[in-house]
């Protein structure tokens, strides 16, 4: 019998489908052994490499600067959804958010910068600092992403930011200020004292 181009593409069909169907009557511990090796294989494409020569940060963008922080003091990135201001608090103290249930303060380095006010957009986020000790949000104006940068990329800071130097681990090659978050975390000035003076 001779197959015309019709049948050969029917037959692939047929076949495509066999093998189709025989894939949906694995045993069920094959399946879920296949599914957790293909997630694990993207997870692997997906992220950044972790390297003792390397450090992997958190990208954003204060006014028209790039910053970074270190990923393993970010918690969480949230929208700044309901954000509340909070009274009689110093001009960097943005306000305070609700993230499921929990209330942080959120912390605007632009005063403390000497950077440009911009007005709040649907890109802006908090990144959720947190060490032992303490946590709080870090405005950023629109999160880049993830990304590793070489250690000896890293350049001390500069005094071309006088401003920033208290705050910075140093400067990327491609001028990326990356931000010491454990000063940060510890500067004084960020802890929001309970007591409340009533004389």
């Amino acid at each position: 019998m001779v197959m015309t181009d019709g049948d050969e593409i029917q037959q692939k069909f047929l076949d495509a489908k066999a093998a189709w169907d025989r894939s949906l009557t694995l045993p069920p511990e094959v399946r879920d052994a296949t599914l957790r090796r293909r997630a694990e294989q993207v997870a692997r494409a997906e992220a950044p490499e972790l390297r003792s020569d390397h450090l992997v940060v958190i990208v954003f963008e204060l006014a028209a600067e790039r910053h970074a922080v270190e990923a393993c003091f970010v918690r969480e990135v949230s929208p700044l959804t309901d954000l509340a201001a909070l009274p009689c608090t110093p001009p960097f103290v943005l306000g305070i958010i609700n993230v499921r249930g929990e209330l942080w303060p959120v912390i605007d380095l632009k005063p403390l910068f000497g950077l440009a006010q911009r007005a709040l957009t649907g890109a802006a986020k908090a990144i959720i600092l947190h060490d032992k000790a303490m946590e709080f949000g870090l405005l950023a104006d629109t999160v880049i992403g993830v990304r590793s940068i070489d250690m000896t990329e890293i350049q001390p800071p500069s005094v071309t930011f006088p401003r920033h130097e208290p705050f910075l681990r140093g400067v990327a090659r491609d001028q990326t200020m990356i931000l010491d978050a454990s000063r940060l975390l510890a500067h004084s000035e960020f802890v929001v004292s309970e007591h409340v003076d009533t004389d």
